[in-house]
C-alpha cells in the first residue's frame, strides 16, 4: 500500500475579512478581478466551491451584545454609550478604507488551510485520476471533507468559529480561505470579577490552552490540534475515493516550523518512519525537495499576498481619483458662489451709493428751496421794518423776534441777508420800545382830578 506524506499549514493573520473574502472569491470576483498570481486558471474558478456555516451579525451579537447593553445601562451619559454592537464595534474598527467603507477587521480574522502542496497532493490526485476517480469525483470528496473539518475545528474551538470558507481548486495546490469571528473572553481580574470580551486571537487559545501559556506555544498547539482535523477530515475523504476505486492508501502528516503568521519553511519531518532504507543521501535528497515543496508553497501564498494589496491598493487609487473629482466640483460650486457673492456685493453696493446720491440730491434741493423760502420771508421782513408805522402792528410784532435766523446756517452768499434781517429785528425792538415809552407817558399825563 502506498503511503503518502503530506504537509499541512494553518495560517491566520488579523485582516479586512469581507475584502479577503471577496477578492478571493471563486464565484464573483474570479474573472472581473485582475489577479497577479499567474497559477490561477480562471477555466477552472467555475469548481471553487464556498460554505456559509453562521451569520457573521449573529455571532457578534453573541458575542458582544449583553456586555453592551449592560455597559450603556451604567452609564447615564450618552456620549459613554454605544447604543449597538455596531456602535461598540466602531469604536476601535480603525480608519476608512478603501473608500467609502469602514475597515471591517475588528473581531475577525482571516486563516488560509492547505493540505498537501503542488508536488504531494499532486501526485495523489493524479494516481487516484489513473485509477478512475473523475476531477468531479475528486473535488466533491476534498468540498466533503473540508465541510468535516470545518464542523469539526467549530466543536474543537467554539471561541474561534469559522463563518465562512471559501476553497479555491483553481490554483496549483487546492486550499481554503476561512473567515473566522474570534469570541475571546479575558480571564478573571484579581478581583475575581468575569473577564470582558475582545477579540484577541491570543486570548481565544488562552480560553484553550491556558491564558499564562506563552503566544507561541499556544499557537503551536492550536496548529498541532487544527492540522491534524483539516488532515484527517480531507485525507479521510480522498481515502473513501481511492478504496472505492481500488486503490486504497495511507498516509502521514508531515509538520512544519511554521509559528503565527509566518509563511512555510524548514520542512522538519516528525515521524522518523518517513525516512526508508534508500540511504542517508537518499533522504537528504527529500529533505531539500521538501524545502523546495515549501518554498513554493511559500511563494504561492506572497503572490496571494499581493493580489490582496494590488486589490486594497486599486481600490484606494480609485477612492482617490473620486475624491479628487469630488473635491473638484465642490470648489467649482464655491467659485461659482463667490461669483454669485460678489456680483450680489457689487450690485448692494451700487444701490449704496445711488441711494447716498439721491438722498444728497433731496437735501441739496430741499436746502434751496429753504433758502428761496427764506430770502423771501427776509425781503418782506426788511421792507415791513423800513416803514415806521408798521412798527406797531401785531403782526409784525409775531412775525419779527430778535432770534429770527438764529438757528440756521447761513451760507457766505446769504450771511448778509441774515445780518440785515437781525438789523431789521434789533429796529423793530427800538421802536416797539419807543411806542411803549409815548402810551405810558402820554397815560401819565391824563387829567387830574
Amino acid at each position: 500500500m502506498t503511503t503518502y506524506a503530506m504537509t499541512v499549514s494553518t495560517q491566520v493573520k488579523s485582516a479586512n475579512t469581507e475584502t479577503d473574502i471577496k477578492f478571493h472569491s471563486g464565484k464573483e470576483n474570479r474573472e472581473t478581478y485582475a489577479h497577479e498570481n499567474k497559477n490561477i486558471d480562471l477555466e477552472r474558478s467555475h469548481l471553487n466551491v464556498e460554505f456559509d456555516f453562521h451569520s457573521r451579525e449573529e455571532l457578534l451579537e453573541a458575542h458582544y451584545g449583553d456586555w453592551v447593553r449592560k455597559h450603556d445601562m451604567q452609564n447615564n451619559s450618552a456620549k459613554r454609550r454605544y447604543g449597538s454592537v455596531e456602535g461598540y464595534l466602531a469604536t476601535f474598527e480603525g480608519n476608512e478604507v478603501l473608500g467609502k467603507e469602514k475597515n471591517v477587521r475588528w473581531a475577525t480574522v482571516s486563516q488560509m488551510t492547505y493540505v498537501g502542496d503542488k508536488e504531494t497532493i499532486g501526485e495523489l490526485w493524479e494516481d487516484l485520476s489513473e485509477a478512475g476517480a473523475t476531477d468531479e469525483m475528486l473535488i466533491q470528496a476534498y468540498s466533503e471533507g473540508y465541510r468535516e473539518y470545518v464542523e469539526k475545528h467549530n466543536e474543537t474551538f467554539p471561541m474561534l468559529p469559522i463563518y465562512h470558507s471559501d476553497i479555491h481548486f483553481d490554483e496549483s495546490t487546492p486550499h481554503g480561505h476561512d473567515a473566522i469571528v474570534v469570541m475571546a473572553v479575558t480571564d478573571k481580574t484579581p478581583k475575581g470579577k468575569d473577564g470582558k470580551p475582545t477579540d484577541s486571537f491570543n486570548t481565544a487559545l488562552g480560553m484553550k490552552y491556558g491564558y499564562k501559556l506563552h503566544n507561541k506555544e499556544k499557537m503551536r498547539l492550536y496548529r498541532e490540534e487544527n492540522d491534524k482535523l483539516a488532515f484527517d477530515s480531507i485525507l479521510g475523504a480522498l481515502q473513501k475515493v481511492g478504496e472505492a476505486k481500488g486503490m486504497p492508501f495511507d498516509t502521514e502528516i508531515v509538520r512544519t516550523g511554521q509559528t503565527f503568521s509566518l509563511d512555510l519553511n524548514n520542512y522538519k519531518i516528525v515521524k522518523d518512519e518517513v525516512r526508508d532504507a534508500v540511504g542517508e543521501r537518499e533522504d537528504e535528497l527529500n529533505d531539500l525537495e521538501m524545502k523546495l515543496s515549501g518554498r513554493e508553497a511559500e511563494l504561492e501564498e506572497r503572490i496571494s499576498g499581493i493580489d490582496d494589496k494590488a486589490a486594497a491598493l486599486a481600490q484606494r487609487e480609485a477612492d482617490v481619483t473620486g475624491r479628487e473629482a469630488r473635491a473638484k466640483e465642490k470648489q467649482d460650486e464655491l467659485d461659482e458662489q463667490d461669483k454669485a457673492m460678489a456680483e450680489r456685493e457689487a450690485a448692494v453696493a451700487a444701490r449704496e451709493a445711488a441711494v447716498a446720491l439721491s438722498e444728497d440730491a433731496k437735501k441739496k434741493e430741499l436746502s434751496a428751496k429753504y433758502w428761496k423760502g427764506f430770502r423771501y420771508g427776509a425781503k418782506t421782513v426788511l421792507a415791513m421794518s423800513a416803514h415806521p408805522d408798521m412798527a406797531t402792528t401785531k403782526s409784525l410784532r409775531e412775525q419779527v423776534t430778535p432770534n429770527l435766523a438764529v438757528k440756521f446756517t447761513a451760507t457766505d452768499k446769504d450771511a448778509h441777508i441774515v445780518t440785515r434781517v437781525r438789523e431789521a429785528g434789533e429796529r423793530v425792538k427800538r421802536a416797539q420800545a419807543k411806542t411803549t415809552t409815548q402810551e405810558q407817558t402820554k397815560n401819565n399825563d391824563g387829567p387830574q382830578r
